[in-house]
């Protein structure tokens, strides 16, 4: 995803501005001269007295007045009116730690902006946005492990309060985890963000202002649903055969075995509600439900899994749609997933789903005692 994309979609998601300037250098309470008197550097970051919280905030602010080069005009714009807005109040300590840290970014002082992001997180720790950051700084950086905790931490904390924020955030981590050649991972947080782009579509549709918003959004969510293809496609040789699963458990069934008629109405509910869903129209675990079901009757478990486990992301505690979450894991011969889903369903008092998940475990501990080259090889994703 580009830079204007990520930014856009920043803009979208929070009050607080970001600027992604690129920076690099040394920290140092000499490298913000305009600081003088206002702080002091302590072992576990820069304290900043709360009496001068309003006038760093202001001098700060002068600061970022500048165009940065690789920032279209626009973004600027944004991100200068958002700084209007927030000064016109007191702003809290964390919002002048990560003013700070943003500054400290542009004037090429690395170190600095660890410090400070580092303070804006221990006063707000529960700010998605500020742990975000941090992880673009570590991705640019090519510290691409504390980029992914960075990320996954935004998303468990935006999944509270924020989460069309948790949506963008295990999309950005499952770049990362792909990059880095851990397909599993990535798999499972591809589905995990693009379940949560349909299970909070109306959150996010209010956000689109504007046109600009709108494609960076969607750009997000349909480069989620290509690398997930394409991880799948790396992880194909890695799955079980459809033949052993059927053998070990012959009650799942993993084939659709409708007739033809019934397949054509099941695409054409498909074609109607997709879009609905996609664009919050329509909502609810239900929806989603009823989207994987037809999903799965035209053969498209990919999609079929995606939109369950937005319905599970809705209704956590409904036994059934985990159920039929494990069933589809096992159309994909996926059967460590579908353990843990068969698992959960039987948690929640789904009595047929407990041996289903037992003998799930059972197969994947022998798969492990196998020689990998011996396994048979035969997918359906």
């Amino acid at each position: 995803m580009s830079l204007k994309d990520r930014l856009i979609i920043l803009f979208t998601l929070s009050a607080i501005i970001i600027l992604p300037l690129v920076a690099s250098g040394r920290a140092g309470a000499q490298a913000l001269p305009e600081l003088g008197g206002l702080m002091s550097i302590q072992p576990k970051g820069p304290i900043i007295r709360q009496e001068n919280m309003d006038n760093l905030a202001r001098k700060l602010g002068q600061g970022l007045n500048r165009q940065p080069t690789d920032m279209e005009t626009g973004l600027v714009a944004a991100a200068q009116a958002e700084l209007r807005r927030t000064l016109k109040r007191e702003p809290t300590p964390d919002e002048v730690y990560f003013l700070a840290a943003q500054e400290l970014r542009a004037r090429k002082n690395t170190r600095g902006f660890f410090d400070f992001m580092f303070a804006a997180i221990r006063v707000a720790p529960n700010n998605w946005v500020y742990r975000s950051a941090l992880g673009d700084e570590f991705r640019r950086t090519e510290k691409k492990q504390k980029a992914i905790d960075s990320y996954l931490a935004a998303a468990r904390v935006a999944q509270s309060a924020d989460k069309a924020g948790a949506a963008i955030t295990h999309k950005w981590a499952a770049d990362l985890l792909r990059q880095l050649g851990r397909f599993p991972e990535a798999e499972r947080t591809y589905e995990r963000s693009l379940a949560q782009f349909s299970a909070y579509a109306p959150e996010i549709e209010r956000r689109m202002s504007d046109d600009r918003t709108r494609r960076a959004w969607t750009a997000a969510r349909s480069d989620a649903a290509t690398q997930l293809l394409a991880v799948k496609q790396k992880l194909a040789k890695t799955r079980p055969a459809a033949q052993m699963i059927a053998k070990d458990l012959p009650s799942v069934e993993l084939i659709s075995t409708a007739d033809k008629g019934v397949i054509e109405q099941a695409r054409a509910r498909v074609q109607r509600a997709a879009p609905d869903v996609r664009s919050g129209l329509v909502s609810g675990a239900g929806a989603h439900y009823l989207l994987a079901a037809d999903y799965a009757l035209i053969g498209n478990d990919v999609a079929s899994v995606v939109e369950l486990l937005a319905s599970v992301e809705l209704e956590p505690k409904d036994r059934q749609l985990w159920r039929s979450l494990g069933h589809a894991y096992l159309r994909q011969n996926r059967l460590s997933e579908a353990a843990g889903a068969l698992k959960r369903a039987c948690e929640l008092g789904d009595k047929d789903s407990c041996p289903l998940a037992q003998k799930a475990f059972d197969s994947v501990s022998r798969l492990k005692q196998q020689p990998a080259a011996g396994r048979p090889v035969r997918t359906r994703n």
